[in-house]
């Protein structure tokens, strides 16, 4: 797998269970995908720097439409650890 490099948008660091987790808006290729360490964990290697986040492990994009408030379609595309056959 070749590295993805997404330029870093926005970051907000979160706490979930005691445990400290970060959330990143990204862009790539003129499309934003959301990045979360909480859904990925140590599934996604993954490393930040001058505001570049790189990717360095297989994933996958989960794609959805949203409205937002004021009724305006919206896509969102989440980044999510690959699964192969035997893990789904």
């Amino acid at each position: 797998m070749a590295n993805l490099e997404f330029k870093i948008i926005k970051v907000t660091e979160f706490t979930f269970d005691s445990e400290n987790h970060t959330h990143y808006v990204l862009a790539r290729k003129g499309r934003v995908y959301s990045f979360s360490s909480l859904v990925c964990g140590d599934d996604v290697k993954h490393t930040v720097k001058d505001n570049v986040l790189t990717i360095t492990s297989d994933v996958q994009v989960e794609k959805s439409s949203y409205s937002d408030f004021e009724g305006n379609k919206k896509v969102s595309r989440q980044l999510f650890p690959a699964e192969d056959i035997e893990t789904a």
